[in-house]
């Protein structure tokens, strides 16, 4: 996005303050403008700091654009249920034909430079309360599935994962074959009609950039432009790596402190939301594919962390009896009818309101 280009994004999002305020809304009280992390150069974001507080603009192009409108009624669906995630306070069309999208922060909140155990704790269990409530909100509204199911952008590459890794940083980073995990998962996780995991809208994209916390340590679950409609355990998984990898304060290096990040997110996710021991067993293979996934779309100069990461993962599951951990037993006879219940397209009702 060139310079003319952002200016003429700014004074549409001038506006849009304007009017959802009912006053005037120019760019003088903006005291502070800065480029947030994770978009890319065509459609980057930008975090406002104005006398109303907190905004964050962000433009969508091609087919991006088209999914935003669920995006954003997902979003304010979550904010309007209590959660803490930025409300969608405008949606503006641009000269280019790209969207733009004005989110509001109603709290303020800080990136912490790693997860602490309590950190990580409260991270889980809004996580499993977010997933909750977008269950509850399929349930009611089936149709905003379609939108959001679409190929992830290393599926659009139409080629295996591993072959866009050098092969030497493969063999480098594993002692095993990180290929087995890779395959492992792709037969976990097959389309919704074909697997029996519990499914639900997916954050996909949670990482140290796109979480902060207030001061009385709730997190706040920044940019929900990945959701995807897929099994719940996945999102857990990519977000226990996370925490595995930056538990600590020297990340990348496996220490208790780092691991326990990791035992605290399960635990606080599982706490509010239980997990089936059926899918705690796929969560060593599901949080090494996350790891790939993660480093695989990096630049070379990011690859030598992709030892570091499969390592961390490697060591904290050979510490590991999550299903212990949790205090789960397998197999479960709840498992056995919740498959056989899916087969039979009949909905069982959770205690918490989750269609499993």
């Amino acid at each position: 996005m060139n310079y003319l280009a952002r200016d003429r994004m700014l004074s549409t999002a001038m506006k849009a303050l304007g009017e959802y305020f009912g006053e005037p809304f120019p760019i003088a009280r903006v005291a502070g403008r800065y480029k947030l992390g994770g978009g890319n150069s065509a459609s980057p974001a930008y975090l406002l700091r104005t006398d109303r507080g907190y905004f964050t603009i962000k433009a969508y192009e091609g087919e991006t654009a088209q999914r935003t409108p669920v995006i954003a009624e997902v979003e304010n669906h979550l904010h309007a249920s209590g959660h803490p995630v930025p409300q969608v306070v405008a949606q503006k069309s641009l000269e280019d034909g790209s969207l733009l999208l004005v989110r509001r922060f109603n709290e303020d909140g800080k990136h912490l430079p790693y997860l602490n155990r309590d950190a990580a704790e409260h991270l889980g269990e809004s996580l499993a309360r977010c997933h909750i409530d977008l269950q509850a909100l399929i349930q009611r509204r089936p149709e905003l599935i379609a939108p959001l199911d679409y190929p992830h952008e290393y599926e659009f590459r139409r080629q295996p994962l591993y072959r866009s890794i050098p092969r030497s940083a493969l063999i480098a980073a594993y002692s095993g074959s990180p290929l087995n995990a890779v395959r492992n998962t792709r037969s976990i996780l097959s389309h919704q009609g074909q697997t029996s995991l519990p499914m639900v809208l997916n954050h996909c994209d949670l990482h140290m950039k796109n979480i902060l916390f207030t001061p009385e340590g709730a997190p706040i679950l920044l940019d929900w432009d990945s959701m995807r409609y897929r099994p719940r355990v996945e999102d857990v998984a990519r977000t226990m790596a996370l925490a595995a990898f930056r538990g600590s304060a020297h990340a990348g290096v496996p220490n208790h402190q780092a691991f326990t990040a990791a035992d605290g997110l399960l635990a606080g996710y599982h706490r509010i939301h239980p997990l089936y021991p059926e899918e705690v067993r796929t969560l060593p293979d599901l949080m090494r594919y996350h790891t790939l996934i993660k480093l695989s779309g990096k630049e070379l100069v990011m690859q030598p962390h992709l030892g570091h990461w499969l390592r961390m993962t490697d060591d904290y599951l050979g510490q590991r009896d999550l299903h212990a951990l949790l205090g789960v037993a397998t197999p479960s006879s709840a498992w056995v009818r919740h498959v056989s219940q899916r087969a039979g397209n009949h909905p069982v009702s959770h205690k918490n309101g989750y269609q499993r």
